[in-house]
């Protein structure tokens, strides 16, 4: 993964590109950002990785949540992003984590009966769901 902001004058125009956090990028499959901070989903490790980001420029690069096996997607809630989905291709589940500021805990998979997902590489969260 490349970071190249754009050029202010002209934002079609990008200025550089850095390596975006080196070597901790293994065959990334989605990205969730913010502001402040981007999660990389890796498959090629089963890993997120957490970047600090400003002006499209990552750093500070470390590995965080668990629990994920051949991560496909990644996504907040909408409502609040005090929560992130991860869908998971190699077992077919979903995993949330409790979300601070980019760095995930308490990662556990959701329990649906066998079958329930095949393949899951997108999901979409509605927090209204029920809501009348």
């Amino acid at each position: 993964i490349s970071a190249c902001p754009a050029s202010s004058d002209n934002p079609t125009v990008i200025t550089q590109c850095n390596n975006a956090g080196g070597s901790k990028f293994n065959q990334p499959t989605a990205i969730y950002a913010t502001d402040t901070y981007v999660l990389v989903t890796n498959s090629g490790d089963n890993t997120i990785v957490r970047c600090d980001q400003s002006s499209g420029v990552l750093s500070n690069c470390a590995y965080t949540g668990g629990n994920i096996n051949g991560p496909s997607s990644i996504v907040a809630g909408q409502v609040s992003a005090d929560t992130v989905y991860i869908t998971n291709l190699t077992d077919n589940s979903v995993t949330f984590c409790k979300n601070t500021n980019g760095v995930l805990s308490s990662c556990n998979r959701m329990v649906y009966p066998t079958g329930t997902f095949t393949a899951p590489s997108g999901i979409f969260v509605n927090n209204g769901c029920g809501a009348g």
